[in-house]
């Protein structure tokens, strides 16, 4: 983390909240709640693209959600804002 402390979490809980909130971008017109391990990486960790990088499974073209797509945030806003270009890789 930033602050020098560590952050634990359930790696299968993490993914699946990925998973779960990728899926929620591409159903619902509405922002859905952002998962608390997501907030946490985006907000919180020195290197928040080091650990999205771990959930890679593979070629990220052909995963139904690459969680490095996650650092896409809105260069207007100070704080990250999630700006998901999920599911449209046709």
């Amino acid at each position: 983390m930033r602050d020098g402390s560590r952050y634990y979490f359930d790696r299968q809980q993490a993914a699946l909240a990925i998973f779960m909130y990728a899926f929620e971008k591409t159903l619902r017109e509405e922002e859905p709640r952002v998962p608390e391990f997501i907030r946490v990486v985006l907000e919180e960790a020195a290197n928040p693209r080091a650990v999205l990088e771990t959930f890679r499974t593979g070629d990220p073209s052909k995963m139904f959600c690459d969680p490095v797509d996650l650092l896409l945030i809105s260069a207007q806003i100070s704080k990250p804002q999630i700006l998901l270009a999920l599911c449209n890789r046709g």
